[in-house]
């Protein structure tokens, strides 16, 4: 008498032959719990980046600006309003747009034989929220404008210093980078680069917190110069600083009392 043959083994796997339903099924659960689990943590990582913000670096277009050229505390241009500048403010009688070199590098080299005085700079525009800044095309783009400086030196660029001492919690930071340049340009994760940039002569910057719609403070020290090395040393950090605000033209420029910057516990 003849044997049957033994029941089929259905669960059982083999590679030419198609898959049996109950491996099928287990397959595809686990896939789809794969990809909605990294679906989910994508987005939890995503929903904890800083925000990159709006900022433009206009590399496509060369952009030419006249102005009054200043060199202190860092290399500007003051651009009255019938040149082409755009103030932040009415009351505002012209827009202050700092020049910067390509790389991490300011704009000191570029400047350093022309002194103040009308001037024309060429170069890629790098803006966010209202505040722009200009990367120089290369080390000879600023040059020296004829005719008599009043022609384009604002009547009341006179700065004025607010006598009362304030105090801001925030962030120094490059405003290359911030403007546009990187994104995020801002927090820890830039702080190596950053910091090169500063080192490099580009002006620092005070982002205070908890006002996202606040103008940046361009950090000088006591005397209205460079705050270059009270950058370096707390730069990306959660601080507070305290000074007097100087306000020149749309800019407003942070004068930080000696000893005035501490990091936040």
């Amino acid at each position: 008498m003849s044997k049957s043959p033994p029941p089929a083994q259905e669960d059982f796997y083999v590679g030419y032959l198609p898959t049996p339903p109950r491996t099928r099924k287990l397959v595809l659960g686990v896939s789809v719990c794969v990809v909605l689990g990294a679906l989910l943590l994508g987005g939890a990582i995503a929903s904890q980046q800083s925000d990159p913000g709006d900022g433009v670096w206009d590399t496509a277009n060369e952009t030419v600006l006249q102005g009054a050229l200043v060199l202190e505390p860092y290399p500007a241009l003051l651009i009255p309003r019938e040149l082409g500048g755009q103030p932040v403010s009415d009351d505002a009688p012209y827009e202050t747009v700092h020049l910067v070199l390509p790389g991490k590098f300011g704009a000191q080299q570029a400047v350093q034989d022309l002194g103040p005085g009308p001037s024309e700079a060429r170069g890629a525009l790098i803006q966010r929220r209202g505040m722009r800044m200009l990367e120089l095309k290369d080390i000879d783009a600023v040059r020296r404008l004829e005719g008599p400086p009043a022609d384009l030196v604002p009547a009341d660029a006179q700065a004025k210093i607010n006598p009362a001492v304030v105090s801001f919690t925030g962030e120094i930071i490059d405003p290359k980078c911030y403007l546009g340049v990187m994104k995020p340009g801002h927090g820890r994760t830039h702080k190596a680069c950053g910091m090169l940039c500063i080192r490099g002569g580009i002006p620092p910057m005070f982002k205070v917190d908890g006002q996202p719609d606040a103008p940046l403070l361009l950090l000088a020290d006591d005397q209205g110069g460079s705050a270059q090395t009270l950058a370096l040393e707390y730069f990306a950090e959660p601080v507070r600083i305290t000074g007097r605000i100087e306000t020149r033209g749309d800019l407003q420029v942070f004068r930080v009392n000696p000893d005035g910057v501490g990091f936040l516990d």
